[in-house]
């Protein structure tokens, strides 16, 4: 098991103490954003790296069927709890999805704690099985000790993510549309061509 997945296995349980707190934030996150893409009403959601199902729970209540994808099994468990259905799957090693598939794929503090090698096949995958859109809720270069030192603890790329993303991106998708929600996130929203 990639050290990421056991991280997130081991804190499972108290991230979904938060589970409301973070539900709370998206659904406002998505109300500010929403005017910023166009899908429709009866759009299929893939969330990836679901984690407890807070990004995925507030596009369900929404109206959206919602697929979330998570590679820890005790974060995948307080998914299905959360009332999302999920599949357990690492996004690495691939998505057993077909092309266009999914109107909208979607990734909340995901991108980040991939190295470089794994973001290309997270950005590869996205990229085959989103049809219209693909959305990004992550961190955006800041200066923010408590989130550097979060970060530099849980081994992840934050530090190449963020002086790299946009660039980074833009090699699988198209044109980038990047929307600050807070002075650390931002949504980088990418229109599939």
């Amino acid at each position: 098991m990639d050290n990421h997945i056991r991280l997130f296995n081991l804190i499972a349980p108290f991230y979904n103490l938060f589970f409301k707190m973070q539900t709370n934030n998206y659904r406002s996150l998505i109300e500010k954003n929403i005017d910023k893409i166009d899908i429709s009403e009866n759009a299929r959601i893939l969330d990836l790296g679901s984690g407890t199902g807070a990004f995925g729970y507030c596009w369900q209540e929404k109206g959206y069927e919602v697929k979330g994808v998570e590679a820890s099994p005790n974060m995948y468990k307080r998914c299905l709890s959360n009332g999302i259905d999920c599949e357990r799957i690492d996004i690495t090693e691939g998505l057993p999805f077909a092309d266009n598939s999914f109107e909208v794929v979607t990734a909340a503090y995901l991108a980040h704690g991939l190295t470089e090698e794994k973001r290309k096949i997270l950005y590869k995958e996205t990229s085959r099985v989103a049809s219209n859109y693909v959305i990004y809720h992550d961190y955006h270069d800041n200066d923010y000790f408590l989130i550097k030192i979060i970060e530099f603890l849980e081994g992840g790329d934050y530090f190449n993510f963020i002086k790299k993303a946009p660039s980074e991106m833009k090699e699988y998708y198209g044109e980038l549309k990047k929307i600050k929600n807070s002075p650390w996130n931002s949504w980088y929203i990418f229109k599939i061509n």
